[in-house]
């Protein structure tokens, strides 16, 4: 019910024609969302609506004209009153050639937004191999010049330099290659990654986010006695099983799925104030498998059972204080040591969730070895010439 509320009443045109036109010293590179374009480059989208974005990749050929560029977008729309409509939105956005200047103003989410629809599209075009080695390419590329041009004169070759507002992007780039919807799984069927793939190509950057670095919360120590409220939620957890207690449960959000993991030694009279299962008859750590079933094949419908305790309700609106995501998230309970635990882990942005995937250290560790690579190679080349 709460999707079908939200589509009825989110604002919505149709039939949308859009075309992107930047200042002649920029060229458009490549354009990321859900849209089929015609052969005069304009782009055809069915509909548009506040939970739909498309991102634009630039690029320039000649010198940049300092000290600002101009994009223009048009877009002909039909609105609900049937009314065939045309709006242009005009930017202004700085230009600048002092590179501490250019990695300051960056936006690691945009970009980290940008790489997840990109990968989508590539691993659907020319397979996962040349999907990862596009991204790990672009990460050594921003970095490497990075370390050149603003820290070329640290005498130390192998000084690792990361600007501090892309420090968080080594571990989004990671965590991107890792999901199922770009890498598959033998857990997912082509319905579901069709599903994921179509909700990716138009998600805003603050729908992106949770979905590649999701949300981890503790909520087994919550409790919310008559009359009291629950204003604000605990603080975050990194997204990797060091920083998690299995004598706690914890909620994992990603704004698509909401998981609730069970750890194997949490209290059972917790997880039955909760979900109002009678518990005490399953060790949850040797038979996590049978009370994930149990649990599952309550008729929570996406939301949890309402009983009257002080750990049921703290949950309960803990639920309600997550930021709204694009869809109604669909409810899962994960116990520690269960068949869903490797699924869910896939959505684990630190941790490594296969035999191919590497967790954050290891690729932390591979990406300042390329970088360094690529260093001494152009060192090279200027010796040469």
């Amino acid at each position: 019910m709460g999707d079908l509320e939200k589509h009825l009443s989110k604002n919505i045109v149709f039939d949308c024609v859009v075309k992107v036109q930047p200042s002649a010293e920029l060229q458009i590179k490549t354009i990321a969302g859900s849209y089929h374009i015609e052969p005069q480059s304009d782009l055809i989208i069915a509909t548009i609506d506040e939970g739909k974005s498309l991102m634009v990749e630039f690029e320039y050929q000649d010198d940049l004209i300092l000290p600002a560029c101009f994009i223009q977008t048009t877009i002909i729309y039909t609105a609900l009153s049937g009314e065939r409509r045309i709006r242009i939105l005009n930017m202004c956005l700085p230009a600048s050639d002092n590179y501490d200047n250019i990695y300051a103003d960056c936006d690691p989410e945009a970009m980290a937004t940008f790489f997840l629809k990109r990968a989508i599209r590539i691993n659907q075009d020319q397979g996962a191999y040349r999907m990862s080695e596009e991204l790990n390419a672009r990460c050594v590329q921003m970095f490497t010049a990075y370390r050149t041009m603003v820290h070329d004169d640290d005498p130390s070759p192998s000084a690792f330099f990361l600007p501090h507002s892309l420090k968080l992007l080594p571990v989004y780039v990671n965590s991107i290659q890792k999901l199922e919807a770009v890498s598959g799984g033998s857990e997912m069927t082509v319905d579901d990654k069709a599903y994921l793939i179509e909700l990716i190509r138009g998600m805003r950057v603050e729908d992106a986010m949770p979905f590649i670095y999701p949300r981890v919360i503790q909520i087994s120590q919550l409790q919310l006695e008559k009359g009291e409220q629950l204003t604000e939620l605990p603080s975050r957890v990194r997204a990797n099983y060091k920083f998690m207690n299995n004598r706690e449960a914890y909620f994992i959000d990603n704004g698509v799925f909401l998981f609730i993991w069970i750890g194997g030694d949490c209290f059972q009279s917790w997880v039955q104030d909760v979900f109002g299962v009678d518990v005490y008859a399953y060790d949850i750590k040797s038979v996590g498998n049978v009370l994930g079933y149990t649990l599952q094949n309550l008729e929570l419908q996406g939301r949890l059972p309402l009983n009257n305790n002080e750990h049921s309700h703290a949950v309960r609106r803990a639920i309600e204080l997550l930021p709204h995501g694009i869809r109604e998230r669909k409810l899962i309970v994960v116990c520690q040591k269960s068949t869903l635990e490797p699924w869910m882990n896939s959505y684990m942005a630190e941790e490594n969730s296969g035999d191919d995937n590497m967790s954050y250290a290891e690729y932390l560790h591979t990406l300042h070895r390329n970088i360094v690579d690529k260093i001494k190679e152009k060192k090279v080349l200027v010796s040469e010439n």
